[in-house]
């Protein structure tokens, strides 16, 4: 379902980032899929989850800093279909 290509990442960098109030995660796939996004601590403390089926397109998430317990650096996860990428956020409670 993600489309794999050297040139485009599947799963982009949340904006803004950092951020206090709340941050939008994008990804795109290439056709309908089940996804799972989760939003885990440092630690690996699951501190938010989606499962959701999805169309084929590039589609937005926006998670409220009102989930995050604390300052710091956080780990966003997707997978699908055996398709699984990560990246990195801050969050800098105000």
């Amino acid at each position: 379902a993600f489309q794999a290509s050297e040139s485009r990442q599947l799963l982009q960098q949340n904006y803004p980032n950092p951020f206090s109030a709340s941050t939008n995660i994008e990804f795109e796939l290439s056709r309908a899929a089940d996804v799972q996004l989760e939003i885990l601590t440092i630690t690996g403390q699951r501190i938010y989850q989606v499962q959701a089926h999805y169309d084929a397109g590039v589609h937005q998430i926006v998670v409220e800093g009102s989930l995050f317990p604390e300052s710091g650096i956080y780990y966003y996860q997707i997978e699908s279909e055996g398709y699984r990428q990560t990246r990195k956020m801050i969050f800098v409670r105000e």
